[in-house]
This record gives C-alpha cells, structure tokens and sequence, in this order.
C-alpha cells in the first residue's frame, strides 16, 4: 500500500478523516461512549477496508505538532483554583503512582513474557507508565466522574510527564549496559526536568503576558496563543527539560492573567477557537492511532496472536492492578501531607473496602431496572475509583 500521497489523494484522504472524525464523535455523543475510544476503534475497523493506504503516524510528528497545541489547551482550560487544592493528590500520581507502576511492571515482567528481564521491564514500564494528557479530561468528564476528580486526573495526566521521560533515560541506560546512575543522579535529573521546564514555561509567559497588552485583536490573540505552546515545547525540549512540562506551566499562567489583558469577548471567542481546534486534533490523532494496525500486524506476523493477546491482557491487567494498589495509600499520604502543612480538617479519604462497598450498593440499587444497565454499571466502577482517590 502506497505510504506517499498525491495532492488530489491527500486531500481526498483528509477530507475522509474529517467526516468520519464527525461521524463517529456525533455516534460517541448519542450513545455516551468517550469519543476517544470511539474514534480509535473506527481506526482499527477502517483500517480494513480495501486499498485504505498506510498512513504512518511517527512518534516526533505527534510531540512535534500535535502534542503542545493540545497540552496547552488542556492546561488553558484548567481551573487554577482547582489545580492548586489538588497539587498534593496530583503529585502523588504524576511522580508515586508513575514511579511505582515502572518498578511494578520491571518486577512483573518475566512472569507475563519470560524473555523479559529486569531491564527490559524497567524500559517497557516507563513506556506505559504515564496516563495520557490527551485523553484524561475527555473520558472523566464523559464517565460523569465529579469535578475534583476530573481536575486530579487531568492534572497527573499534566504533569507525570517529568517522571516517565526520566524513567525512559535510566531505562535506555540499562537495556545499553550504560552505568547505573544513582539516587542522586535520579533526583538531580528529575528536578531538572521539572523545575527546568517551569522556568522556560513561566519565562515565556512573563514575556508572552507583556506582549499581548499591545495586541488588540482577537484574531493576532488566536494567531499569538496557537505560536506559545510549539515555543515553550521546543525550548524546554533543547534545554533538556521537560518540554510538557513548559508547555502546562506556561498555558496555566497566561490562562491565570488572561483577563488582565483580554476583553470578555475576546477571551471567550479564542476559547471557543480553542475547543474546536482542541477536538479536531483531538480526532485526528486517534483515529490515526486506530489506523496504525496494518503497521503493527506487520511488525507481529511472525508471532501466535493467542500469546500476543495474552501478553496484551496480562499487561493491562497489571496496569490496573498496580494503579488500584497504589491510589489508597497514595491517597492517605497525600491527605496526611496536605493536613500537615495547611492544618487544614478535611474528610479523610475513605479506605479500599468502603469504597467498594459504596460501588457496589450504587451497582446493585441502579442495576434493579432493566434499562441502562452497562451505562450504569459503568457510572458505578467510575465513582469506585473516583471516591478512592478524592
């Protein structure tokens, strides 16, 4: 299948991602299924279809174009108030829960796919490790997950950034045989990432908070706003820090100060401007995600498809696992901390067997009529997960 495209078939195939990226959204919409998930099954169904070229989605294409026009519009979108009453619960995720699912799966690894080892283990969990920013905010808002919930997740989806990639680097250093860097060296590096990628975020927003007081037009605001996050990823990226990380901070301070230079209508035209190009590249990336099967068959045709979807199953089953393990003490410490330091007398969070007994109650009352019943169960394991962690 031809992996090059004339004009004419390139604006033929884009104008076909579009209408299916309308489609499926509006079918997500009417059955409320997170249209994420949606439009990456209709990725892998299309993939199918007769002749349907190879569109290869390669990894700096998405971090180069895609990945800063929608972190800064999560992040733009992100209640500041919010952001700050959850930094604790937030960390604990971003850095704890990131930490731990890498040791989990190096540790776990040999027992799913015996050619793993350690090592390899290690780098296969800081790959899977991190929640994806792109998707938190849309999924937890469609399960009906409560706003306190929606801002946790969608912060650690944010910020774990910081301690993937540093996760990632020690990974490559010992699948290479590179010397084992200590703890010293870890906590150095990590502080880089993340405090370096704070700097670059807020210098460019003190400058960029400067320059839009002369700048009058919403038009130039959109054209500036769309220009921010490709800076701020790019420099943090060549400082060798976090380049997300830049990107959040600076979308989050400008968000903050927006209205000591932007009228009303302007500020609610450019986030108008930014929902809609927030979900075009939404669609587009997923839908491309679905897309890549033909690829990945390709690259596994070698292999039994039982025992690749056996490792797949396993995998995932580690991941919850691991994740579910780590939200209620996680969460007690987070509380403890944030107690200690703000003396502040907020309701404890409740343990793991309250709080599947509360699910399952919500479950069982629901689940007596006959309609809605997946919709409901679904809603029910939801506010399991969300009650944990709040």
């Amino acid at each position: 299948m031809p992996t090059s495209f004339t004009t004419d078939s390139f604006q033929a195939l884009l104008l076909f991602l579009l209408l299916a990226i309308a489609l499926f959204a509006g079918l997500a919409e009417r059955i409320r299924v997170p249209y994420p998930i949606l439009l990456v099954v209709a990725g892998l169904g299309i993939s199918f279809v007769p002749h349907m070229p190879r569109i290869p989605l390669r990894p700096d294409i998405v971090f180069t174009i895609f990945l800063p026009p929608l972190l800064y519009a999560a992040a733009w979108q992100t209640n500041w108030r919010d952001f700050q009453r959850n930094l604790w619960p937030i960390s604990m995720l971003a850095i704890g829960l990131v930490g731990f699912t890498v040791f989990g799966v190096a540790h776990f690894a040999d027992h799913f796919i015996p050619q793993l080892d350690f090592r390899a283990g290690f780098l296969l969990g800081a790959v899977v490790a991190a929640t994806d920013a792109v998707a938190a905010n849309s999924i937890a808002t469609k399960l009906g997950l409560s706003p306190r919930v929606t801002a946790v997740l969608s912060g650690e989806s944010l910020l774990n950034d910081a301690t993937a990639l540093l996760a990632l680097e020690f990974g490559i250093g010992l699948m290479m045989g590179h010397q084992t860097p200590t703890v010293m060296e870890g906590l150095g590096r990590l502080a880089w990432l993340v405090f370096g990628g704070i700097g670059v975020g807020l210098g460019l927003g003190v400058v960029m908070s400067f320059v839009e007081r002369w700048i009058d037009s919403s038009e130039l605001e959109m054209v500036a706003s769309l220009v921010v996050p490709y800076v701020a990823y790019l420099v943090g990226e060549e400082a060798r820090a976090s380049g997300v990380i830049a990107v959040v901070v600076c979308g989050l301070f400008l968000s903050r100060r927006s209205s000591r230079y932007l009228s009303a209508p302007a500020r609610l035209e450019i986030l108008a401007a930014w929902k809609a190009l927030d979900f075009l590249l939404n669609g587009i990336v997923f839908i491309l995600i679905g897309l890549q099967l033909p690829e990945i068959l390709t690259g596994i045709r070698h292999n039994d498809p039982w025992t690749l979807l056996k490792y797949g199953i396993g995998f995932s089953v580690l991941l919850l696992a691991l994740r579910m393990l780590w939200v209620f003490p996680g969460a007690k410490l987070s509380f403890m901390i944030r107690k200690a330091i703000t003396h502040r007398e907020d309701a404890a969070p409740p343990d793991a067997k309250s709080s599947l007994w509360w699910a399952g109650q919500v479950c069982a009352e629901w689940c007596r009529s006959p309609q809605r019943i997946a919709c409901r169960t679904r809603w029910a394991m939801a506010k399991c997960f969300s009650n944990a962690i709040s």
